[in-house]
């Protein structure tokens, strides 16, 4: 039950500050007693993972900037996503099956500034090493993974080809030019 509470407190705070690059919250969904069963949230089409998995093309800055921009927003208010990562950001399609609308989902690891964790640690592959259960959570956390995602996006950096061959050639060929 402390993990809703603490999820529901997360979405009170971000539905008086929203922001168009957070996944809104709508609201809490109770059963007959009136105890919380369920945190409702809009509904998006598709996440990046599923973008990502199926090799169905997107527009590069328009994902990173809109995940920047929430990870920003965020850190005003003093909170922590803690787990920015590509199935936790989801995807509403224009009318050309590209991405129009881009936010940032999940706040169930949520953390504010200089709080310990103490509730979910976000996946290894975007969270730094050294980040454990009782570390005090700062923005690093969210920047790591904003990294990771960037890689992730943009695949690995390559020299540009003309720098390669020059390489190549000076070191492998004898060729100078």
């Amino acid at each position: 039950m402390h993990f809703i509470k603490r999820e529901v407190k997360i979405g009170e705070i971000l539905r008086k500050h929203p922001h168009p690059n957070l996944c809104a919250y709508k609201g809490v969904v109770l059963d007959r007693a009136n105890r919380v069963v369920g945190i409702a949230y809009q509904r998006y089409e598709a996440s990046l993972d599923h973008y990502l998995r199926f090799g169905k093309a997107f527009e590069k800055d328009l994902m990173l900037n809109s995940v920047t921009q929430a990870v920003k927003h965020m850190h005003a208010l003093g909170l922590v996503h803690c787990d920015v990562h590509p199935a936790n950001i989801f995807i509403t399609r224009g009318a050309s099956d590209q991405p129009d609308q881009v936010v940032l989902g999940d706040f169930d690891a949520v953390h504010s500034f200089g709080e310990r964790m103490s509730t979910k640690i976000g996946r290894v592959e975007y969270t730094p090493s050294g980040f454990s259960w009782g570390v005090p959570v700062d923005k690093s956390v969210d920047e790591y993974g904003l990294s990771i995602l960037e890689q992730k996006i943009r695949g690995p950096k390559f020299p540009p080809a003309s720098a390669f061959r020059a390489y190549m050639n000076a070191n492998f060929f004898g060729k100078t030019s």
